[in-house]
């Protein structure tokens, strides 16, 4: 992608600007064989660990040092600063610290917050949210931010981080991983009263009066159809599933309701979790295992129940293939037709773009539609509903598209 970057400074501001020439992106080719090919966005962007697009057109990506928007219009581009001075607030000097999370709140044109997720100096977990200015749309008002949400992190790794606002159900789903070291030596995933190693599900409606359970000081009220409300106290009730590693990506499913986690393994096994979807969301309670197991099988069976007391991945696959479960997307846009309603995914170490979905023996098959060559590290969708996937190693943003050998025909029947 042909382009230079211009820096301005205003006020003590950086302001960063990357303006296009006219020429086209090179794509990344798809093989005889493949079914896709990535068509590059954005690049030279520094570490983005997502990209989150708004019904406007624009995409914004978290980076995992400091927060940018990003909206792009014919040949040009506009990239700057969205958060203020929240750089200076978030730890990233480990691999697995920094900006994490971004979710826009579902009435953003009209309340203008949108939500991240990140380690503080401490290295702790925190969910904020934020006010956009009203008369600057890609900058955040300096001093909005309201703490919604604090986990105490015991370690420096397994932080989960990924947000999103449930599709139907209008609900903050919080994945947090387990608090990290190896083998979860405190068994946090399997104990349901504390907050890590679990998906949460919280109503962050401003207007709500604050009623949390295991974060006394949070900003957020208990859906009452939670699977694990007890009251004060017991059982967290923030809690909609439980028994994850490091459940750093996972998508809901707009139409299904269906819901996929990437949990990434300790040493031997990636999994993809699956949890069927409900009348206005997936279904809660579900326990997946870990640290009784890794995958499908044992890890630690110490003060475990039986087998049939966990719900199992529908899909494994084995170290060194892969190294990090990477969730993608149910594909609900419109320019690859035969993918209408399939899931996809990949791995930060096998790059691979695949797809995952039941044959008519309701067995999970796996395709593999586009190799990589770059560690890919989240999915997103663009305001069409188009499928977008960030390239760690190089900085850019890709979309997805047919690969030109498979256009106008049923490839993927």
């Amino acid at each position: 992608m042909n382009g230079r970057w211009q820096w301005i400074v205003l006020g003590g501001c950086v302001l960063m600007f990357m303006v296009m020439a006219g020429g086209s992106a090179t794509a990344v080719s798809a093989p005889q064989g493949e079914r896709l090919t990535a068509v590059p966005l954005v690049t030279e962007l520094e570490r983005p660990v997502a990209v989150v697009g708004l019904l406007d057109g624009r995409l914004f990506y978290p980076r995992k040092a400091r927060p940018h928007s990003h909206f792009a219009a014919r040949r040009h581009t506009l990239s700057r600063p969205l958060s203020g001075r929240l750089w200076r607030q978030v730890n990233s000097t480990t691999l697995e610290r920094g900006l994490l999370g971004l979710a826009f709140s579902p009435e953003y044109a009209s309340d203008g917050r949108f939500y991240v997720n990140y380690t503080n100096l401490d290295g702790d977990t925190v969910v904020s949210r934020f006010a956009v200015d009203p008369t600057e749309a890609n900058q955040a008002l300096p001093d909005s931010e309201e703490m919604i949400l604090f986990i105490d992190q015991p370690h420096e790794s397994h932080n989960g981080g990924g947000l999103l606002f449930g599709p139907n159900d209008g609900y903050l789903y919080v994945a947090v991983g387990d608090g990290g070291f190896v083998g979860d030596p405190e068994n946090h995933a399997q104990n349901t009263t504390d907050l890590l190693g679990t998906l949460l599900r919280i109503d962050v409606n401003p207007q709500a009066t604050p009623a949390p359970d295991c974060d006394p000081a949070g900003l957020y009220t208990i859906p009452a159809d939670n699977p694990f409300v007890d009251g004060p106290g017991g059982d967290c009730d923030e809690i909609w599933v439980y028994g994850l590693r490091n459940p750093w990506t996972y998508t809901i499913d707009p139409l299904s309701n269906d819901l996929f986690i990437g949990d990434v393994g300790q040493f031997e096994y990636e999994e993809i979790d699956y949890v069927p979807g409900g009348a206005g969301g997936p279904l809660g309670g579900a326990n997946f295992g870990w640290r009784c197991y890794e995958g499908n099988h044992p890890y630690n069976l110490d003060g475990c129940a039986e087998a049939a007391a966990y719900q199992f991945p529908i899909y494994e696959y084995a170290h060194p293939f892969g190294c990090t479960a990477v969730s993608g997307r149910v594909y609900r846009g419109n320019w690859m037709p035969d993918l209408q309603g399939v899931y996809l995914f990949t791995d930060l170490c096998h790059s691979q773009i695949q797809t995952l979905q039941p044959d008519d023996q309701q067995e999970w098959q796996v395709q593999t539609l586009l190799t990589m060559n770059e560690r890919l590290v989240n999915f997103g969708t663009d305001a069409a509903g188009e499928l977008l996937v960030v390239g760690y190693d190089s900085g850019t943003v890709y979309r997805l598209e047919p690969a030109p050998h498979t256009r106008n025909s049923c490839r993927f029947c």
